[in-house]
């Protein structure tokens, strides 16, 4: 069972691993999932769209 840490804290006592999230995200330390992909060729290159499932933080970073 996985237990969604996103916005509100859960009332059947995984506040403890809300927290631990919250401050994970805190320090900087995101759990990432890609959004979308776009790619493209020359020099621009492709677009990543990355979304944190803890705080909903949006990432964008180019692709190489």
């Amino acid at each position: 069972m996985r237990v969604d840490v996103n916005q509100s804290p859960p009332p059947n006592g995984y506040s403890g691993q809300y927290f631990f999230g919250r401050v994970l995200c805190w320090m900087g330390i995101h759990d990432y999932r890609i959004i979308s992909v776009t790619s493209s060729f020359g020099r621009g290159g492709g677009v990543e769209k990355r979304q944190c499932r803890r705080c909903r933080k949006l990432n964008v970073r180019p692709i190489n």
